[in-house]
């Protein structure tokens, strides 16, 4: 099926891919304080995330799990890809010394095999079952691609679904606009008509009593 985006109430964002299976296993916030615990499974296909206020809060309250081990979110945007036994895993950011002021991103992949920290941009591991993760390495242009491809099928779904939704809201506006339009037609008509009904039988009655005034005033005089 299509994919979609999903806006926690912490302001956590996750982008799930097209033909993808995500469950959200735990999601527990509290607005006052940003105290909080997301955990969430990939079973197959795309997901990125975005931290929110709870990993902001606390790094490490954010983690998902892959059928190869888990990966622990410490406050950063990154995106995994579960394929045909493989979980592959890209840091986005932030950098260490990025512009705003940010807590620089990472992103742990362990299993009981082993584990491995993901802490520049654009770096890219692995894992499969009964393997301990690669270690972190640039990720190169075509892998680069694949996450990106990922994205850019999800954004044209959804650009063609919220088109889709606003042409059958403007379709229907105008249906009811249409519509109402018409009816009132038909009330101007009625209108029209029963004036012109009234009109007539006015005039009637008046041509009417005024013959019988003239030939009772004839007959008197």
């Amino acid at each position: 099926g299509s994919g979609t985006q999903i806006l926690l109430l912490d302001q956590s964002t996750f982008t799930v891919g097209e033909d993808s299976e995500v469950v959200m296993d735990t999601f527990i916030y509290d607005p006052k304080t940003n105290d909080g615990k997301i955990v969430a499974s990939v079973k197959q296909g795309s997901l990125k995330v975005i931290s929110g206020l709870i990993s902001q809060k606390d790094p490490d309250a954010l983690t998902v799990t892959v059928p190869a081990g888990t990966l622990g979110s410490r406050g950063t945007e990154f995106q995994t890809i579960v394929s045909k036994g493989k979980t592959g895993t890209l840091l986005i950011g932030p950098g260490k010394n990025n512009t705003l002021g940010m807590r620089p991103g990472a992103v742990l992949a362990s299993n009981k095999f082993g584990k491995t920290l993901l802490d520049n941009p654009y770096s890219v591991t692995s894992m499969s079952k009964g393997k301990a993760p690669d270690k972190a390495r640039k990720i190169t242009r075509s892998q680069l691609k694949k996450f990106n491809k990922k994205i850019i099928l999800r954004l044209k779904i959804i650009s063609l679904s919220l088109n889709d939704k606003i042409k059958k809201k403007n379709d229907a506006k105008k249906s009811a606009n249409n519509k109402t339009n018409t009816t009132h037609q038909y009330l101007r008509l009625f209108f029209i008509c029963f004036i012109n009904v009234i009109f007539l039988k006015v005039k009637y009655l008046i041509n009417h009593y005024s013959r019988l005034w003239l030939i009772r005033s004839f007959v008197i005089y």
